[in-house]
């Protein structure tokens, strides 16, 4: 629990101290018990207590259990403003890490609720976290196109006007890391009727995709470069090529989920400086795709392209600042004029943090973006996933 949440739902964005400004609050020292369902955005009674350190944090030992004095309405936050026009002109494009998502999965029907009802039925998603079609039943299965099926269903089940098609790259079994068995892996939902692949060719697990001249690519959609070590136990990005249906819009985009942040250090801990977890394989990882985006932009630098996903990283951190660098995109966010204070997906030890990132070229024309705080506004109970959704929307417009 974090007493310095702010009053307006939103919360700090610290590029550069990693917020050691949020205190803990640990058990009361009276035996009473801290409310369990303290949410984002709640005010408190001022805290008396004991300052102590447990666990590589500073925390304080109140004298009695925490008493909320205010919790912001609504409870969630409002749909998407950001509505496709379904046009070259305004394209709106969502971007979810959907949390280990199987066609058995309990939550798949809210993510498919939250599609429709907050992201407004982008006509294209970049989702990230697909499982295979048994989930983490750990055998030869690699195949999601039931898993991408009960998805697209449940979509069409709630808004019928709604039809998703689907596009990915099975992975190597047992080469994508995340839950044992569950083969994860980046996948794209699509509106056919607004949306197409451009020349469809499919990769493989194993190949590495290509820059041809135009530009266009070998494989549509394909892996970037599946075999680079720099991959080892993490997902491949999934590139793909698009145009509208009507042929007056033409981009390129990147699906990412990048090696995790598994054994980082606390801020206030033992490790100094903090140990940022996987920072050397998301460096590796970012300059890979980086280079790949380089290529199609130096075919042409008019390109329109957007790489988006879960990168599990800060932008302030080296592997965004080589993939910023080496790539030529820009962070959507800065263009896009959104506040500091609204940049988060994520809550983790009691801090805001923006793991999900969307990146454009200079083609990307009329940048807007919302991240809408549909589970880092509610308890851990609720949450449909641990990251929130963000919606994109530009023009992608040749003609």
């Amino acid at each position: 629990m974090n007493p310095n949440h702010s009053h307006e739902r939103q919360c700090a964005h610290y590029t550069l101290d990693a917020n050691p400004e949020a205190i803990i609050i640990g058990t009361p020292l009276d035996g009473s018990k801290n409310p369990t369902n303290t949410l984002l955005g709640d005010s408190l009674e001022d805290v008396t207590g004991v300052i102590t350190q447990a666990f590589g944090f500073y925390r304080i030992l109140p004298l009695s259990g925490l008493k909320v004095t205010e919790s912001k309405s609504p409870a969630l936050p409002p749909a998407t403003k950001l509505i496709s026009k379904n046009t070259c002109r305004a394209l709106t494009i969502g971007s979810y890490n959907v949390e280990n998502l199987a066609p058995n999965s309990t939550h798949l029907p809210t993510i498919a609720s939250e599609i429709v009802n907050y992201l407004k039925s982008p006509p294209l998603v970049f989702v990230q976290e697909i499982q295979d079609d048994n989930g983490p039943t750990n055998d030869a299965v690699v195949s999601a196109n039931l898993t991408l099926s009960t998805l697209s269903s449940a979509i069409s089940a709630i808004a019928p006007s709604q039809s998703y098609a689907w596009t990915t790259i099975d992975p190597v079994d047992d080469t994508n890391g995340g839950q044992p068995g569950g083969n994860i892996r980046t996948a794209y939902l699509y509106n056919p009727s607004v949306l197409r692949l451009r020349k469809p060719n499919p990769g493989d697990s194993v190949t590495a995709n290509e820059v041809l001249p135009g530009p266009s690519l070998k494989y549509n959609p394909g892996l970037i470069d599946p075999l680079n070590p720099a991959w080892t136990a993490s997902r491949k990005p999934l590139v793909a090529e698009w145009e509208t249906v009507d042929g007056k819009g033409h981009f390129f985009t990147v699906n990412v989920h990048f090696q995790s942040k598994g054994g980082s250090s606390s801020i206030e801990g033992d490790a100094r400086p903090p140990v940022n977890g996987g920072v050397a394989e998301r460096t590796a990882q970012a300059h890979v795709t980086a280079t790949f985006i380089a290529q199609i932009l130096a075919a042409n630098p008019k390109a329109a392209v957007i790489a988006a996903g879960d990168f599990n990283e800060f932008t302030f951190a080296p592997p965004l600042k080589t993939f910023l660098s080496v790539s030529g995109l820009r962070d959507a966010d800065a263009v896009a004029g959104i506040p500091e204070t609204e940049r988060y997906t994520y809550l983790f030890d009691s801090s805001s943090q923006q793991l999900d990132h969307q990146f454009v070229s200079k083609g990307v024309q009329d940048v807007d973006l919302e991240h809408v705080h549909i589970n880092t506004w509610t308890t851990v109970e609720k949450q449909a996933s641990d990251h929130d959704p963000t919606v994109l929307k530009v023009g992608v417009c040749t003609k």
